[in-house]
């Protein structure tokens, strides 16, 4: 990644056609413990440009965060750890020691298998409304119930 970071930064600097980077692919490249990227106030081939550090978004503390903030953050990720680690910025290891922490929240591995395959009879084999329905992710159920040797089809 830090050699991609580099030809990036290399091709913007000496683009004379005003090569502009979108915002998602500097934001994928920034990792979380490097100084925000500089970006130029004009056109990399404008004599008058002159570069500004833009400043990095705070990281979301998950110790200040309230059960119910995180909560509704765990349930608009559709209880994706990635995902919600991505969009708080923070690790994934965080997020898995906050929900262990969490009353209201669980992985698929936490929820009983009998309670999991109630659920899913109930959906009608459909793993997207059995996941929202226990809150857990839709990946994870999949991948435990194949570790089951459940077939969700059948």
């Amino acid at each position: 990644m830090r050699e991609l970071r580099a030809v990036i930064a290399q091709i913007h600097a000496a683009s004379s056609a005003g090569l502009s980077v979108p915002a998602s692919v500097l934001t994928r490249l920034q990792p979380e413990h490097e100084p925000a990227p500089v970006r130029a106030l004009a056109p990399a081939g404008d004599a008058g440009a002159r570069a500004v550090r833009e400043p990095a978004p705070a990281p979301a503390s998950l110790a200040h965060m309230t059960d119910a903030a995180f909560e509704a953050a765990w349930r608009e990720a559709h209880c994706e750890v990635t995902r919600m680690a991505r969009k708080l910025a923070v690790s994934r290891a965080a997020i898995y020691r906050r929900v262990k922490s969490s009353p209201s929240c669980r992985l698929a591995n936490d929820v009983p298998l009998e309670e999991l395959l109630a659920t899913l009879d109930e959906c009608r084999g459909d793993l997207a409304s059995t996941a929202r329905q226990l809150g857990i992710s839709r990946r994870a159920l999949a991948a435990r119930l194949r570790a089951s040797a459940v077939n969700p089809q059948a």
